[in-house]
């Protein structure tokens, strides 16, 4: 176990992932993780890098945690593909 003091549950917790409690797919990629939980992949990743460091910093903890969708609407690509 890399992390046997918790971190990374901990990190998962903060980024409100169920798999902290359940602790997940020990075999899921963490990018994998990340877009099925709806969070920046690329993000995900620099966070839970940051552990070996001794992070993440509160900045990298927020931007794994944004859930915000960058994808559009299906309104907008409905509108798209009937143009």
């Amino acid at each position: 176990m890399h992390f046997p003091n918790g971190e990374a549950s901990d990190l998962m917790a903060r980024l409100t992932w169920p798999c902290a409690h359940c602790s997940g797919r020990r075999d899921e990629p963490l990018s994998l993780a990340a877009k099925r939980h709806g969070n920046p992949t690329g993000a995900v990743v620099e966070a839970f890098r940051a552990l070996d460091a001794g992070g993440p910093s509160e900045r990298q903890i927020v931007a794994a945690a944004d859930k915000s969708s960058r994808r559009p609407s299906v309104e907008a690509l409905w509108r798209r593909h009937a143009s």
